[in-house]
């Protein structure tokens, strides 16, 4: 059994601890995720299975939207509600319509900080455990795309704020929750947060974590791969595709899918742009 799956995680679970108890589930040490969610998030997580996981960083590229709760007046460590809080501040006279204008100066690309509280590696090490430790280090500023951002609701009483954000990979939510509340004359820290959408798929298509058994359909690897044109070859080419013989194809895109064209759902190689208008295979795969 080979293909993508579409998780909706719960809270209060790594995405390892999602792969770990598919590994049982599907009896196979070949299973990944593209794309982690924090323990305290929820939401849609794209996992592979056996040949799936040989798609995974195509995924890693694609836009993400998630709906988050921010809690304005009180910074934590880790930008969430996993530690304590470190920072309070009074919240300014706040309504609909200037929340909604405040965040439209945060749109478009960017340099985002990731923060410590993320599996981002130094030397080896991811900087959660740096975190946990009272250390700080250097963290290089990424670029992200802020693509829309929309508020939900507003609650006065609770000091919260509701939006849905629609970013680019690499984009953390916590860091923009603490630069919404920034913008407002604030401070703030994400209670709540749930990924509902990854390129074009969606959180109404994917299957609840319980309810995940041997039985569960997957998606193929082309059709997960909306993304990327497929290039359908007979059995003569097949052959050389699966041998990751170079293949030249006139096509703008920088990476290809070759599929068998007497099955279309069968995956056999991703090729990537070389020079000269040809492909080589990037990664070969045994559907």
């Amino acid at each position: 059994m080979d293909g993508i799956l579409l998780i909706d995680k719960p809270a209060g679970l790594t995405t390892r601890q999602i792969d770990n108890h598919l590994k049982h589930v599907y009896s196979t040490k070949k299973i990944g995720h593209a794309g982690t969610l924090d323990p305290f998030a929820t939401g849609l997580v794209l996992v592979g299975v056996n040949q799936g996981t040989k798609a995974l960083s195509f995924f890693e590229y694609l836009d993400k939207t998630y709906i988050a709760t921010l809690k304005l007046g009180e910074r934590t460590k880790s930008g969430d509600n996993e530690t304590e809080v470190v920072e309070t501040a009074d919240v300014p006279e706040l309504n609909d319509t200037l929340i909604s204008y405040k965040m439209l100066g945060l749109l478009g690309e960017q340099k985002q900080v990731p923060p410590m509280y993320s599996a981002i590696k130094i030397n080896g090490k991811p900087l959660y455990e740096l975190a946990r430790q009272d250390i700080e280090v250097e963290r290089d500023a990424r670029n992200v795309t802020i693509f829309g951002l929309k508020l939900i609701s507003y609650n006065e009483k609770e000091n919260t704020i509701q939006f849905e954000a629609h970013v680019s990979k690499g984009t953390y939510i916590r860091t923009l929750g603490e630069d919404i509340a920034k913008a407002l004359g604030t401070v703030g820290h994400l209670i709540a947060l749930r990924r509902i959408k990854i390129g074009k798929f969606s959180i109404g298509k994917a299957i609840k974590y319980e309810d995940i058994n041997e039985s569960t359909r997957l998606y193929s690897i082309p059709s997960a791969c909306y993304f990327i044109p497929k290039v359908p070859v007979n059995e003569k080419i097949k052959s050389k595709v699966q041998n990751g013989v170079p293949m030249k194809v006139k096509t703008k895109s920088d990476i290809l899918l070759f599929v068998d064209q007497a099955q279309p759902n069968k995956a056999i190689s991703f090729y990537m742009r070389s020079e000269g208008g040809y492909f080589r295979c990037k990664r070969g795969l045994n559907e």
